[in-house]
């Protein structure tokens, strides 16, 4: 039998990789958007990551979304961006972002949320590398 200690524990990680599933395009979605309005600031973004759900959330944002295909590092290739979402704990998902406007310019970090089924809320940003 279930003690309720377990069934709470099962709870929580059950639920919070539900919760971290639902809410991870939302988490892109918001790092997409900032992306391109502030350090991007360009209308057409190169995707290192080929993502077609990505690609349609973009575009319902109102930014174009082109993949890049082959080598990413071979010139012109710039603004780029790439994003990764993953879960690393339940409620939490993490993004990791890189972009570049130009060559040494640009930075890589990541921004995180906690997930509530849907709605997320901001736990913050941390770039961690800018050149």
């Amino acid at each position: 039998m279930w003690t309720v200690g377990g069934l709470a524990t099962a709870f929580f990680f059950v639920g919070g990789w539900g919760s971290n599933a639902m809410s991870k395009v939302t988490c892109e979605e918001r790092v997409a958007q900032w992306l391109h309005s502030k350090p991007a600031r360009t209308p057409d973004l190169l995707y290192i990551n080929s993502d077609k759900r990505l690609e349609d959330r973009c575009e319902t944002l109102g930014f174009t979304y082109v993949p890049i295909t082959g080598d990413p590092y071979d010139g012109n290739r710039y603004p780029c961006v790439k994003l990764d979402a993953s879960c690393a704990i339940p409620f939490v998902v993490r993004v990791f972002y890189h972009w570049e406007r130009g060559p040494e310019i640009g930075a890589a970090g990541k921004w995180q949320y906690l997930t509530l089924f849907g709605p997320v809320l901001d736990l913050g940003r941390d770039d961690t590398v800018a050149f």
